[in-house]
């Protein structure tokens, strides 16, 4: 999902999972955009359409409003025709430091056309 590229010049975007190398890389701060399963759409023709999970992970450290990013990444999400099913937050101690990590993951689903 390309749109993911504009929520913000400083946070890398990565398909399915990052390396070690990348993740000291960029930081604590990046996203993740990973593919589900498919299944068929209620009330749709069988033979056009598929429905896909996929799921998009924000991960950062330091971020002074977890909140209103999550909120720019619904728009951002929904702008390339996704719906977003549920955000499940979570606020994660690294290491035993005193440094945390926000940890956010949007279930969403996409309509894939697959025939005329």
């Amino acid at each position: 999902m390309t749109k993911l590229d504009e929520f913000d010049k400083d946070i890398d975007v990565y398909a399915d999972a990052l390396s070690e190398d990348e993740q000291n890389a960029s930081g604590m701060k990046y996203l993740i955009y990973s593919t589900g399963d498919f299944s068929n759409p209620e009330g749709s023709d069988l033979n056009y359409t598929m429905m896909q999970t996929v799921f998009v992970t924000f991960v950062s450290v330091e971020r002074p409003f977890i909140d209103g990013d999550v909120l720019d990444l619904i728009k951002l999400i929904k702008s390339a025709n996704y719906s977003v099913i549920a955000v499940e937050k979570d606020h994660s101690q690294i290491d035993k430091q005193d440094l945390y990590a926000d940890i956010v993951v949007f279930e969403c689903k996409r309509v894939i056309k697959i025939g005329c």
